[in-house]
């Protein structure tokens, strides 16, 4: 744990590169070093999800993304998201305990108390036209991230960076823009297919074809993929 003297005082350190000295000692997801399990189960916030949550196999290490790091269901040991201007964003915060992948943009935004007591990591995904996921064209993920596919196209990229081989996702609609717990995201209308579906499919079928990595669903789903059953 990291001194209140240390933070008091980093708020008053030099900017190194422009960034917060603080968030400058961050580190980068992808070159952290650690290690995912050979099966994980990402679970995002989707309505949908609501009925499997309570049944996703005890093997499967538990990623959590958005909002669905709250849900009382599951208990996940990594939180991925995006930014951290949502509602209920201050109650995630202080509540999970566990391993936290941040956008990079939304890390400079917290303070130096939030970063030092818990394991903070980031990702900085590419996000211009060439470079984000497409419909179409395959573009590889080996060794980064690209922007284009929402939060759980974020998360399977991390998991499969990082060494996960059989991907369950739970809760990843694509569709709407309701939560499990009945409530709804007041800021974004999505309609009936994301807009980030096609490229997140893009991902899946290369990674599934090209890759060999499992990644099948619990619950119904825009995007085109096996349901899962248990064995």
């Amino acid at each position: 744990m990291i001194s209140k003297v240390f933070l008091a005082l980093c708020a008053y350190l030099p900017r190194q590169g422009g960034e917060p000295f603080f968030v400058s000692m961050m580190i980068n997801i992808l070159e952290s070093g650690l290690e995912f399990p050979r099966k994980v189960c990402i679970v995002a916030p989707g309505e949908n999800g609501a009925p499997y949550l309570r049944h996703i196999p005890n093997e499967y290490y538990q990623i959590a993304v958005s909002k669905a790091v709250l849900c009382d269901a599951i208990n996940p040991r990594v939180w991925i998201t995006n930014f951290i201007t949502q509602n209920w964003f201050a109650e995630a915060e202080s509540s999970f305990s566990g391993i936290r992948i941040l956008r990079k943009s939304s890390a400079k935004m917290l303070s130096c108390k939030s970063l030092s007591q818990r394991s903070v990591y980031y990702f900085d995904p590419h996000t211009k036209d060439e470079e984000r996921l497409h419909a179409v064209e395959r573009r590889p993920v080996d060794g980064l991230i690209r922007g284009g596919g929402s939060i759980s196209g974020i998360a399977i990229q991390v998991a499969y960076n990082l060494g996960a081989m059989d991907i369950l996702l739970c809760g990843v609609d694509m569709s709407g823009d309701g939560y499990w717990d009945g409530t709804a995201n007041p800021h974004q209308t999505h309609g009936d297919v994301w807009s980030f579906a096609p490229g997140l499919q893009s991902l899946i079928d290369m990674l599934r074809e090209e890759k060999n990595i499992r990644i099948e669903t619990m619950s119904p789903s825009k995007l085109e993929l096996p349901r899962w059953e248990a064995c």
